[in-house]
């Protein structure tokens, strides 16, 4: 026992001798004082109102769930606290427990997914204490941030900018600084931070995963739809510095040693530029494995400036945004050389340097610039269609193409297209040349395809672009290179024209064979420029002439930030289309978003504008993966902040690469390669089949069929409903199929991919649970075969991501497996050359029938499939 605390102990034994002197030992008991001996002067009443301080019991920076707050106050309160006497807003209050005669305690739950602020206050003259003091002042309102939101894993293409979507990420070697972070450019737009410390390893990188520990990295769902036509991924960055390494990792989440590895180099020091990653065999980092498109590549880390020694190591800041998938990269033909020409469309108005038909004035492919040995070269005609063809040894990896006594001015374009086919070179430096000057873009190339190449001008800011006389190509390794379609087109980004307002037109040039929404000259039939969307306060419009051209412009105000151009009564095929193209002008709106629409269906891609310029957008429509391009009705833009924004020009052009039907399928499906769309024409049956035991037990509730097959495109094509009243039944089953055109089989072996369009289950989707489906695809019937079907099965199951709405699903063949070989069938591809019927199924426990939903709603367990494809 301390000094201080054997002090109070005596004291209170000397206090206590007042009244019973054996409590602390030793005397004789004395009585109390009598009554004549208290005090003659009454204690002074109590005046002091009572005070109270509210506390709740949350940990983190928001609460996840129901909040309790704490009473507490400085005396005691007798009864007069009640329920009626809080006030709380943001939330739902429940009852007043009393803790004791200074605290009471009250729960209150949050909104279901949702976000926002639980405020509890109790105001004045709202308790008092026993004397009838009153309190006179309001105690500090509590206030709780809650997200109560149910949060999708990630998907590509990730962007960060979704509030319903789980992203995290997980740095490590010295990057562990990587957050959410405001754009150092747009700061309304969210992107990744990655603060690369002083003394980082080598390796320091940032896992984009969700997940804090290994066992809950999850990363993405569904994995990189990787497949032998389509290895690319992109990242736009934003690096302090050029010339550095970036270097992108995916890997399955469940085995790390199934990985592959990747790098691009940063050309733009403090600014955007999206980068290419391609993973195609032969591409991958040094020492690193090589893809195996059998794997589950879920989970992608990103490392700047890898292999950065730790002693030369400082504190560095980089930003990453918008990682995608980059599908129909290139058109597939041959193998040692191409089979078929370039699919490309020189826009008018470009400056042609080669094609087949034009060349720039004294072009030269073959100028001897000193490469020891020389390069081979020969001009060669493949399916009608003159190309350049290079040959490349060790110390002689570069070629020119020369017009020098021809300079062309380029400073009005915006880009610099070649295509290039090649069976072993997997990357190539593009240099513009000026007398003196130049600099080189690194381009990857997908081998084995022609690559469709368009480098953006603003890439090379060395050269004189009034005055450009060469080109020269760097292959990073020998071997043959296949070169077409050279030329510079498009309007510069950011032709500056105004300060308030543009007082130029656009310099673009609409391609032949473009499908036009809008220009001055043409729209789509039905054009809407401004239908009425429920903005409040409305958008307001006028069409404007600018130096003789027409153009759209559009006031953008708080709460009314998107805007629509619509053509629904006329839907717009752009299947076969490459690229949306638009014209933005704003002095105040520096990123916008554009979504094409179909019915239903929808995603956006953002693009950043410079204020006071024109700005010639294109946009790859294989970056629009939801919705059904072959009936496009919409287009949604987005700015990010509020201002005025001048739209013009706004069209589909180009080649699409990759994706439809080929073979038999396009035969058999009236060329859109829709299997569900195209039945009614061509005579496959759709429809239902059910695990029998769901009926037998009466353990079901039956949603029926709805909305059967109607046209080609539709999206949501049939629909059937089942559930279990309890999960009796932990092996149950029920689907949908298609068979094939006339109930026979065709081979499928050459398609690199199936696409199914989904929507379900509704009922666990409701629920914020996103199960996996079973995609079983099915041969003849086979004598003697033991599968369910009766002939050979392949199957694949895959994770459904995207609640009440329809998704597009790419599923690599290579994905399936052999379950059942009959027939002589022992492999996947024996089995894909003789598909009669397709089946979608949802299993298990997943067919639990749930009363109702969050919302109090009674439904089933229902699944909607639109169109399948292959591709």
């Amino acid at each position: 026992m301390n000094r201080l605390t054997k002090i109070l102990a005596l004291a209170a034994c000397a206090l206590g001798t007042s009244f019973l002197m054996t409590a602390c030992g030793g005397g004789a008991a004395e009585a109390p004082p009598s009554a004549i001996n208290a005090p003659t002067t009454a204690p002074p009443p109590d005046t002091v109102p009572p005070t109270l301080a509210i506390f709740n019991d949350v940990s983190g920076a928001k609460a996840t769930g129901p909040v309790t707050f704490s009473f507490v106050f400085s005396e005691d309160v007798g009864v007069s606290f009640t329920t009626s006497d809080v006030a709380v807003t943001g939330g739902t209050a429940g009852a007043l427990t009393k803790v004791s005669a200074k605290q009471y305690t009250m729960v209150v739950t949050p909104p279901t997914n949702a976000s926002g602020t639980l405020v509890v206050a109790v105001g004045v003259g709202k308790f008092s204490d026993i004397a009838g003091n009153v309190n006179a002042a309001a105690p500090t309102a509590a206030q709780v941030l809650f997200e109560t939101v149910i949060k999708s894993q990630m998907a590509l293409p990730v962007n960060f900018d979704s509030g319903t979507v789980d992203y995290g990420l997980v740095g490590f070697g010295g990057a562990e600084d990587s957050s959410i972070a405001a754009d150092p450019v747009n700061a309304p737009n969210k992107v990744a931070k990655v603060v690369r410390a002083a003394g980082s390893e080598t390796y320091a990188g940032t896992t984009i995963t969700a997940g804090s520990t290994p066992a809950t990295q999850l990363g993405l769902s569904p994995k990189v739809a990787f497949n032998a036509n389509d290895t690319k991924m992109s990242v736009r960055v934003w690096s302090p510095d050029a010339g550095i390494p970036v270097r992108l990792k995916v890997e399955d989440h469940a085995d790390p040693t199934h990985s592959v590895e990747t790098e691009a180099t940063v050309t733009t020091a403090a600014g955007w530029q999206t980068l290419t990653f391609n993973f195609a065999p032969g591409s991958q980092a040094a020492g690193t494995s090589a893809i195996n498109f059998a794997y589950n590549y879920d989970k992608a880390t990103i490392f700047f400036d890898f292999g950065r020694a730790k002693a030369s190591a400082v504190q560095k800041t980089y930003y990453f945004d918008d990682l995608a998938f980059v599908a129909g990269t290139g058109v597939n033909c041959g193998t040692t050389a191409p089979t078929c020409a370039p699919a490309t469309v020189i826009p008018s108005g470009s400056v042609t340097i080669y094609s087949d038909a034009a060349q720039v004035a004294g072009f030269n492919p073959h100028p001897d610039w000193g490469q020891a040995p020389p390069v081979t070269y020969s001009e060669v005609t493949i399916a009608a269609n003159k190309s350049l063809k290079y040959g490349f040894s060790a110390g002689a990896l570069y070629e020119g193409l020369d017009w020098a006594a021809n300079p062309v001015n380029v400073s009005a374009k915006g880009k610099l297209h070649l295509d290039f086919w090649s069976a072993d070179i997997t990357s190539v430096k593009v240099s513009i040349i000026s007398a003196n000057k130049e600099n080189a873009v690194t381009q990857a190339l997908i081998a084995g395809s022609w690559n469709s190449v368009d480098i953006d001008l603003s890439s090379y800011t060395v050269p004189d672009k009034t005055a450009i006389i060469q080109i020269k190509i760097e292959p990073i390794a020998a071997g043959t290179l296949y070169v077409d379609n050279v030329y510079f087109w498009g309007a510069a980004g950011g032709q500056s024209c105004g300060t308030t307002a543009p007082t130029c037109a656009p310099a673009t040039v609409i391609p032949s064979g473009s499908v036009t929404i809008y220009s001055d000259a043409a729209q789509v039939a039905g054009f809407n420029p401004h239908p009425d969307w429920g903005q409040a306060p409305p958008v307001t419009y006028s069409e404007v002439t600018i130096a003789a051209n027409k153009s759209l412009k559009y006031g953008f105000s708080a709460g009314a930030l998107y805007e629509g151009l619509d053509w629904a009564a006329n839907p717009v095929n752009v299947s076969a289309k490459g690229k949306l193209h638009l014209d933005f002008w704003s002095a105040d709106i520096t990123s916008v978003k554009v979504s094409i629409i179909s019915a239903n269906k929808e995603n956006a891609v953002t693009q950043a504008l410079i204020a006071g310029s024109w700005n010639s957008v294109d946009i790859d429509l294989s970056s629009y993966t939801v919705p059904d391009k072959t009936a496009i009705i919409q287009i949604k833009l987005e700015p990010i902040v509020a201002g005025t924004l001048y739209v013009d020009n706004v069209y589909f052009w180009g080649s699409g690469t990759g994706g439809g039907f080929a073979g038999t399928y396009a035969e058999n499906y009236t060329g859109t390669g829709d299997l569900v769309g195209a039945r009614t024409a061509q005579g496959g049956d759709v429809g239902f089949f059910f695990d029998p035991r769901l009926f037998s037990t009466k353990s079901y509730d039956y949603g029926g069929v709805a909305n059967s097959v109607t046209a080609p495109g539709s999206v949501y094509n049939f629909y059937y409903g089942l559930g279990l009243n309890a999960p009796a039944i932990t092996d149950a089953y029920f689907g949908a199929y298609v068979k094939a055109p006339g109930n026979a089989s065709v081979n499928v072996a050459a398609f690199a991919s199936l696409k199914l369009n989904v929507w379900g289950p509704d009922q666990l989707f409701k629920a914020g649970a996103f199960p996996a489906l079973t995609v079983v695809m099915q041969g003849p019937a086979v004598a003697g075969c033991s599968s369910n079907s009766g002939g050979s099965e392949v199957k694949t199951t895959f994770n459904t991501t995207t609640q009440g709405a329809a998704s597009i699903y790419t599923l690599p063949l290579s994905a399936f497996t052999l379950t059942v070989g009959c027939g002589g069938d022992t492999t996947v591809a024996q089995v894909l050359a003789h598909i009669a019927q397709i089946n979608v199924l949802l299993q298990g426990t997943n067919i639990q029938y749930l009363n109702k939903d969050p919302n109090g709603v009674a439904f089933t367990n229902g699944l909607n499939i639109g169109t399948i494809k292959f591709n």
